[in-house]
């Protein structure tokens, strides 16, 4: 019991530092454009049909090189996060 409850406070805590990777305000200015261009597409289309058809050419046209590199950081983050917790067992 008392290990176990040494196991759950870890977890807790790692828990809390990928929501601090969630909580991040560097996420929504990486966002916003995506949303506002996936939004603009959505409102042009009369159908779901035509934003699937439309969507790879707006995909073509979106830079999100930012977002990419961000998720790759933050990816990053988590697993090592969860390696030193698998290593702390």
């Amino acid at each position: 019991p008392a290990a176990a409850g040494a196991a759950g406070a870890g977890a807790a805590g790692d828990f809390d530092e990928l929501q601090e990777l969630l909580d991040d305000e560097q996420w929504e200015p990486l966002l916003q454009p995506v949303h506002d261009a996936v939004a603009g597409l959505a409102a042009e289309c009369a159908s779901y049909a035509e934003m699937e058809r439309r969507l790879p050419e707006l995909l073509g046209r979106l830079d999100s090189s930012a977002l990419v590199r961000r998720l790759a950081i933050a990816t990053m983050q988590a697993r090592g996060l969860g390696d030193r917790d698998f290593a702390e067992r």
